[in-house]
């Protein structure tokens, strides 16, 4: 069960978008104050944050404004709408339609519809919040609220923020490191074993102590002012031996290519950022079914997962997401990310005054031989393309060596006002650059020598 559609009405600076979504990975992309961060806000509020309508998770900024509603008493309701699509190709296991069959709707195909609602209250003078699910006309199916816990055992949601470091994510309290600590799967024979060694140990380094025996000596004068034992009036003692506790005082170093162990906290914000991927990675893939739910696939939200990291990394990255369990929503703004994925998962956020739109490339717009072009010529070798306001489309590299020098001639700076030169000769012509132009937004013009 996959999450198709998320709605989107009046929230921060979306008025409405509808965004379609893959069964596996959907990348959004769009310049800043696009919307990107809000949609992944959204199904975080949607799917882990909202769990009461006695308290609300909604903040008065989180309300759509304009030039007409500036006060949140003004402000129309926040809606959001998740989607969830069975299909012919993708039938939902029995597990699923028996524990969410009362909000299960649709006749081609089963859906279930999932409303997350926030407005003004003026009893409360402040926001308030509710949720449901919807039948088929999208009236609020009473008396099912409940049901949402369900659902999000079923399909848990994660979500991966940018600006990842080590020292956040590798300690005892964090979410995901912490949950192997927590794991005792160490046997008990083995445990008591390695717990009697232990208390051996600490209680040679006790010992050992001298310092202590200045301590031992002085404390024993207690005789002299209260009844103690006479043998062993005094005495220090190790710390219980505990292993739980020894791993959850353990550190993870990593080698510099000197040789030399390092914590991955005092390694540079590539690496960090880099180890706390794969250590989500690890969690999702080793820890999710049994902190979670065995049958669970986790819904998993990963804002610029190029953070801090090198092109040559970015590049890998791709993989990482791509075998990741479960559905996953990206957003980025690395071209690397875009040279290595299908253009079937991208989705770029448009924004045009107050209207926010999503474009997409939809299947069939390429022939086969077509998309190898575009593949090669522009996705493989200059992803950022994608990115781009207007494309300035000309025949050869003479052509884009000239107007690259005629704008600095005129001080136009291209890149600023996201304008790219793009070189069609060797794609067979304009024809590919225009078909992908038009259906994601991007303006052209087309320059003849």
């Amino acid at each position: 069960m996959r999450l198709s559609k998320i709605t989107i009405e009046n929230f921060r600076g979306i008025k409405y978008v509808e965004i379609e979504l893959d069964r596996d990975v959907t990348v959004l992309i769009g310049e800043n104050n696009t919307g990107k961060t809000s949609v992944l806000e959204a199904l975080r509020l949607c799917l882990d944050i909202v769990k009461s309508d006695k308290t609300c998770n909604f903040s008065e900024f989180d309300f759509y404004r304009d030039e007409v509603r500036q006060d949140i008493s003004s402000c129309a309701p926040i809606n959001i709408t998740l989607n969830f699509l069975e299909s012919e190709e993708h039938r939902w296991p029995d597990h699923v339609t028996q524990a969410l069959n009362d909000v299960i709707v649709g006749s081609d195909y089963s859906e279930i519809k999932l409303r997350v609602t926030a407005r003004y209250d003026t009893n409360t003078g402040g926001p308030v919040q509710s949720w449901s699910f919807l039948d088929d006309a999208d009236n609020e199916m009473v008396g099912r609220s409940g049901m949402i816990r369900e659902l999000r055992r079923l399909r848990p949601f994660f979500f991966l923020a940018a600006l990842r470091a080590a020292k956040d994510e590798f300690h005892s309290q964090s979410t995901y490191w912490a949950s192997f600590l927590r794991n005792e799967d160490i046997n008990d024979t083995t445990r008591r074993d390695l717990e009697e060694e232990l208390y051996k140990i600490s209680q040679k380094i006790v010992d050992a102590h001298t310092s202590f025996r200045n301590v031992t000596e002085e404390v024993k004068r207690i005789s002299n002012f209260v009844a103690v034992g006479q043998v062993d009036a005094v005495s220090i003692e190790p710390a219980p031996a505990d292993v739980y506790k020894v791993l959850r005082n353990t550190d993870v170093n990593l080698l510099t290519v000197s040789n030399v162990k390092i914590p991955i906290r005092s390694h540079g914000e590539g690496t960090q950022s880099l180890c706390v991927l794969l250590l989500f990675s690890a969690y999702l893939k080793t820890r999710l079914q049994a902190d979670v739910d065995r049958r669970a696939e986790p819904i998993i939200a990963i804002e610029e997962p190029e953070a801090h990291l090198h092109p040559n990394a970015v590049r890998a990255v791709w993989r990482l997401l791509r075998d990741l369990p479960g559905q996953k929503i990206v957003t980025t703004h690395s071209g690397d990310i875009l040279s290595e994925m299908p253009g079937s998962k991208l989705r770029k956020m448009i924004r045009n005054g107050n209207v926010t739109e999503c474009k997409t490339m939809p299947d069939g717009l390429l022939t086969d031989n077509e998309m190898r072009k575009f593949y090669h010529h522009v996705r493989r070798n200059r992803g950022e393309l994608q990115f781009a306001r207007c494309w300035l489309l000309v025949e050869g590299e003479t052509d884009v060596s000239i107007f690259a020098e005629c704008a600095e001639l005129l001080s136009i700076d291209l890149q600023k006002k996201g304008v790219r030169i793009v070189e069609y000769s060797q794609a067979g012509g304009p024809s590919i650059f225009i078909k992908v132009a038009d259906t994601l937004g991007i303006y052209w013009h087309l320059g003849r020598g």
